[in-house]
């Protein structure tokens, strides 16, 4: 599928409002909100692609159902533990619930996720350990992407999912997007600065500033353990960090920290 920066930014401004819609439902529309969002996700080629190449074992979910209601609050589902096994658990245990109508509210299951006899409870600590897990993978599955096409709008780009892996090629050259370092750059010390900075980071600050601030830091952590020297993804993070710099007034502390990672950047991708 051939996609650019402005259509990926569309995408991820999508899914984020279906998916905060999903999560913050009342429990009387859990269903039709649910149905909603898996319809976005079948709809969506690039978010679709992902989700069935993860799922590769198919589970018979009725038996699931049956077994897990039974227990009446001793069990709860087996959602894995790596991130392909949550893709394809959570994803098959949804599609099992919009394709047969399962009436989640009133489900025996849900005793298993919360003690509580409120319905509303029962269906936010489903939601919370259960399909806020998918919506994190795809999350972050989505800014990869963004974050490794970091380029200019009109610039087409080929998305191919293969087993959950993701290969970004330009549109017109078909040729792989790969990052050159052109010098050397102390991990460690990158690591230990932007370690820094997240210890630096208040309650106070404005909690859409501190999601940003925290998602940045921590794409830089990652950068450093994985030794990813890219120039693309260091300035994404470096014009990130500059933008919320004038919206850190009366943090001082915190703000020389955020300058003192953007001088080391700009010592190697300035």
């Amino acid at each position: 599928m051939e996609l650019n920066k402005k259509e990926l930014k569309i995408i991820i401004y999508d899914f984020r409002v279906k998916a905060k819609a999903l999560l913050n439902t009342p429990f009387q529309d859990f269903n039709s909100n649910l149905k909603r969002f898996m319809n976005y996700l079948k709809d969506t080629e690039l978010i679709n692609c992902y989700i069935l190449s993860n799922v590769t074992e198919e589970i018979d979910m009725a038996k699931e159902f049956k077994e897990i209601s039974d227990n009446y609050g001793r069990a709860i589902f087996d959602l894995g533990i790596t991130e392909k096994e949550e893709v394809s658990n959570i994803y098959q245990i949804l599609k099992y619930i919009c394709d047969n109508n399962y009436e989640v509210v009133y489900a025996h299951f849900l005793s298993g996720y919360c003690s509580s006899n409120k319905y509303q409870d029962r269906i936010d600590a489903f939601n919370t350990r259960v399909i806020d897990l998918l919506i994190t993978h795809i999350e972050s599955y989505l800014r990869k992407i963004g974050i490794e096409m970091g380029m200019e709008e009109e610039i087409k780009y080929m998305i191919e999912v293969n087993n959950g892996n993701v290969q970004i090629n330009n549109a017109s050259g078909n040729a792989t997007l790969n990052a050159e370092q052109k010098t050397t750059i102390n991990y460690n010390e990158l690591f230990d600065l932007a370690t820094n900075v997240e210890k630096q980071i208040e309650d106070k600050i404005e909690e859409t500033i501190k999601i940003e601030l925290k998602e940045t830091l921590e794409c830089i952590k990652d950068l450093a353990t994985s030794k990813n020297s890219s120039p693309s993804i260091f300035k994404l993070c470096k014009t990130t960090l500059t933008n919320i710099l004038p919206k850190l007034a009366g943090f001082v502390n915190l703000a020389a920290s955020i300058t003192t990672i953007l001088d080391y950047i700009n010592t190697y991708y300035g």
